[in-house]
């Protein structure tokens, strides 16, 4: 009898350690009795991201995060991950992409089988969090980009015997949760028509756009952002960090020369409200009462538009003065061009 309790003893010790070695077991916070069975997960590849369509790369310097959980996990809103890492794109002397972990934030598990989650505001100082023991990662708000993918059924083992790393190989692209918006305003020429009263310089001084989403939250393991609760988020075309314009061209004396703004981040939105656009711009214009003399002076223009802006997609909102007079009322024309892959400007993105 006494034999075969130990039998039974030693199958039941031996099933707990084939247990701790099949990924069965995994952390989020410190063990030190257990970090000699971890294994520490890197990422190899370059880190791409994608719009509607096409693909384009990762700036050098963007940062994201990998959330990871159980194989086969239905993560809920009160799911908490096992694991997280943050990491950072950098590229080698040779030109290619690397990712390497932040320091100290290097993705730890058991060898197993998981499902990861990767997150990124395509920033090089912030990285997305979900809320505490939840997979839903909230406020997330226009002027802010955000990237998203995952890889499920990931293999997470040593290659040799006594190896404390794991590389996985990051094969499938991030894709663009945000869409983005792009001004360019320029006057008519005179081959289209030419103008009553000649403009002589077109400032673009600012352009406020409303009728944007509210702050959406992101529930990790869904392909599209929660719904908006409103779209009373406004946006403003004017400086940027510098105190610079963000318009180029904005300072030519040509005139049916666009002045375009750079590419800004913006949440999606369903076309239920309309986009609101008031335009300012400067203007100076030959004085038709003074033959040689100059007359300047600020002109603002409201429009409107039904366009649903959808997420992956930048569109340009292209205006052109097509009718200037001093003392009638102008006509400003706008077209919406969507650039569905057109990555966005990095320079102008959480950082």
């Amino acid at each position: 009898m006494r034999k075969i309790r130990h039998q039974i003893l030693f199958l039941l010790w031996t099933a707990f350690g084939l247990a701790s070695c099949s990924g069965e077991f995994a952390v989020t916070g410190d063990a030190p009795s257990l970090q000699g069975g971890l294994l520490s997960v890197g990422f190899e590849d370059a880190a791409l991201t994608r719009g509607a369509s096409g693909v384009s790369v990762l700036a050098q310097g963007m940062v994201f995060k990998v959330y990871a959980y159980n194989q086969g996990t239905v993560v809920g809103n009160s799911t908490a991950p096992l694991a997280e890492g943050d990491y950072l794109v950098k590229q080698d002397a040779g030109g290619k992409q690397t990712i390497e972990a932040v320091s100290g934030k290097d993705l730890k598990l058991y060898a197993g089988t998981y499902d990861l989650y990767f997150v990124s505001y395509n920033s090089d100082t912030d990285v997305p969090s979900v809320g505490a023991n939840s997979s839903v990662i909230s406020g997330l708000k226009n002027e802010q980009d955000f990237l998203y993918t995952y890889m499920k059924d990931v293999g997470i083992r040593s290659v040799e015997a006594g190896d404390t790393r794991c590389l996985v190989t990051l094969d499938k692209p991030f894709s663009r949760k945000c869409s983005a918006l792009r001004i360019s305003v320029k006057a008519r020429t005179a081959e289209e028509g030419g103008h009553p009263v000649q403009p002589l310089s077109l400032e673009v001084v600012k352009v406020n756009v409303s009728g944007l989403s509210n702050e959406r939250s992101f529930l990790l393991g869904k392909d599209v952002l929660e719904a908006s609760t409103g779209y009373t988020g406004k946006l403003t075309f004017e400086k940027d960090k510098g105190g610079n314009s963000v318009f180029s061209n904005n300072t030519e004396t040509d005139v049916t020369l666009a002045r375009t703004s750079s590419d800004r981040p913006v949440l999606p939105t369903d076309g239920s409200v309309e986009l609101s656009m008031e335009i300012v711009l400067h203007i100076s214009y030959a004085n038709p009462d003074t033959p040689g003399s100059t007359l300047q002076n600020d002109y603002t223009y409201k429009v409107v538009s039904t366009k649903a802006l959808l997420a992956g997609t930048c569109y340009e909102f292209a205006f052109k003065l097509t009718f200037f007079d001093s003392y009638l009322p102008a006509n400003l024309q706008m077209d919406v061009i969507p650039y569905v892959n057109a990555p966005l400007n990095t320079g102008h993105v959480g950082g």
